[in-house]
């Protein structure tokens, strides 16, 4: 499949996001870099404001949550013409509540890959995308008092892996779905401005039917200690809820770390 160039992405994503305009989406300007870092490190150095959206033809050292390297470092893999595999995408958005902005992006992500594969996906609290028990997309909230940088990172068209990333990773072409990437970044624009509006209780819904953890026996850290049982609820706004030998524990959303979860009878960082 034929790319489509860089240098049609600036008018498509800008129409893109014209048309969405009176839906009370909260972007406003597409910004295309042909290669950076990061889109998130890109959008401090670009002092970006609310509406811009930061976009990465190449990305070659994306972040994920607490400084961990995107899938590991998911941009040393490559499609099969050699070019870069990934969307790369941040939004500058009013600065809000972390827990609600990381739970519509995660769930926009989802509902873009899903509009490409015909089929559910599922959602691992509280930023991975997970399609056929492997990671395919991903959501860094990073903010200050003036504005939330929202970084979605998502595989598509890579069509192998390093040996490390092998077992724990996918994109969508593997999964069946040959796509441009430049497509899958217009899907996103349009999944997250209806994810924008989106009630809470929607937005928990959605999570809710996509939910990968709740049931799952898993080791989770907070404040420098770890707590091991089932995870018997999550709300992705305010935190997990987990059965330890001591009895119920709420871990909060914004400073819980997961150490290692059993799902479908495999355990997994």
């Amino acid at each position: 499949m034929n790319e489509i160039p860089l240098e049609q992405w600036p008018d498509r994503l800008n129409a893109a996001i014209d048309r969405l305009a009176a839906s009370g989406s909260p972007l406003r300007r597409a910004v295309v870099l042909r290669e950076v870092d990061s889109t998130q490190d890109a959008a401090i150095r670009l002092n970006a404001k609310p509406g811009d959206v930061i976009v990465a033809w190449e990305q070659t050292r994306g972040r994920g949550r607490l400084g961990r390297r995107w899938s590991g470092g998911a941009e040393r893999a490559r499609g099969s013409s050699g070019a870069p595999a990934g969307a790369a995408v941040t939004f500058t958005l009013p600065a809000g509540v972390s827990e609600r902005l990381s739970l519509l992006a995660g769930v926009a992500a989802a509902e873009a890959v899903e509009s490409h594969l015909n089929r559910p996906v599922r959602l691992k609290w509280p930023n991975d995308v997970i399609v056929d028990g492997r990671k395919i997309a991903g959501v860094l909230v990073e903010q200050d008092r003036a504005v939330a940088r929202v970084g979605v990172g998502i595989n598509v068209s890579q069509c192998d892996w390093p040996d490390d990333l092998r077992s724990i990773a996918i994109s969508l072409a593997q999964a069946g779905a040959c796509v441009d990437r430049l497509v899958v970044i217009e899907t996103l624009i349009g999944a997250l401005s209806r994810c924008w509006v989106a009630t809470d209780d929607a937005l928990k819904e959605a999570f809710r039917r996509r939910d990968l953890l709740t049931g799952a026996h898993a080791v989770l850290r907070h404040d420098g200690r770890e707590y091991e049982g089932a995870i018997i609820g999550i709300d992705p706004t305010r935190g997990l809820t987990i059965e330890t030998i001591e009895g119920p524990r709420v871990l909060p959303a914004a400073t819980t770390t997961i150490v290692r979860v059993e799902t479908d009878g495999f355990a997994r960082a």
